[in-house]
């Protein structure tokens, strides 16, 4: 806990009076991250075969943006635009410097994540974007405080 609480102070230091435009930028860049790492099934790729009717892009299309609560999202949408949209629609709707989420409910997102089921995400998306985080806030504060 004591790191975080160090690591906001530090943040609530670089935004200056631009914290809430910060968080927005980083809300939207980790979405984005999410979003765009999330792989969508190649079935030619699989060793077993697709489903009838298969289409991929569900995971992709599973990120929903909530407020202060989780919210959930299905829907097949290999481009991310869908979840890219909920996600920014979120941000800019409620406040910034609340309690914001970006999750997937799939029962299959845990072994895409932790397992390496996709060859095209071997060490996850979230974790990936995570480690980014300080990176995103370093730079949008920069951005703004120009």
């Amino acid at each position: 806990m004591g790191r975080f609480v160090v690591d906001l102070t530090r943040f609530a230091q670089r935004a200056g009076g631009n914290a809430r435009t910060v968080v927005r930028k980083t809300m939207l860049d980790l979405g984005t991250a999410m979003v765009e790492r999330t792989p969508v099934g190649d079935p030619l790729t699989w060793q077993q075969p697709a489903p009838a009717g298969y289409a991929g892009g569900r995971a992709r299309g599973s990120w929903a943006y909530g407020y202060g609560n989780t919210a959930q999202a299905d829907e097949v949408d290999a481009s991310g635009a869908a979840s890219l949209a909920r996600i920014a629609g979120g941000v800019e709707a409620h406040d910034p410097l609340g309690v914001h989420y970006i999750t997937s409910t799939l029962p299959y997102m845990r072994r895409l994540e932790y397992d390496g089921w996709s060859s095209q995400a071997p060490a996850g998306m979230v974790r990936v974007t995570i480690r980014e985080f300080q990176e995103f806030v370093r730079r949008n504060a920069a951005e703004v405080n120009r």
